[in-house]
């Protein structure tokens, strides 16, 4: 399927839509064989479009190649100069601890919160109040339990 993608961005003369199907294929190269030639070709290939996300994206895996083959220091200093460079594009987050990376209580207590805020609590304590507006037929007369 990607080859085909591939020989139709060809055919057509779509840059863009080729360094996408070589990026694809050399990833999957990547996985299935270990194979980093089409991850290296795909970003050349990136590189000279000028896509920055993409060439970066292939720097993120060759650093993930590189730790997977226990090349430590290697992939450190790429990660680095990866990271360096992703940050001042502003393509990454600033640290590591954003607000989508909280855990899962603190964004569901905030969202409550922000519920209760709007929505606040009859006297009862059974559910939200009830506004009135200004017209009395717009809510039903309460049923007689």
């Amino acid at each position: 399927m990607l080859e085909q993608a591939l020989a139709t961005a060809e055919r057509h003369r779509l840059p863009l839509q080729r360094m996408y199907a070589a990026t694809r294929m050399g990833g999957n190269a990547w996985l299935a064989e270990g194979d980093t030639a089409g991850l290296l070709a795909a970003r050349a290939e990136a590189l000279r479009l000028g896509s920055v996300n993409i060439v970066h994206t292939v720097d993120g895996i060759l650093v993930l190649d590189g730790v997977l083959r226990g090349r430590y220091d290697t992939a450190r200093t790429a990660a680095a100069e990866c990271l360096a460079v992703v940050r001042r594009l502003r393509l990454a987050p600033r640290c590591a601890t954003s607000s989508w990376r909280r855990p899962r209580w603190r964004r569901t207590s905030a969202t409550v919160w922000r519920w209760r805020r709007r929505w606040p609590r009859s006297p009862s304590g059974t559910g939200p109040v009830r506004r009135r507006s200004r017209c009395a037929s717009a809510w039903p007369a309460p049923s007689a339990r």
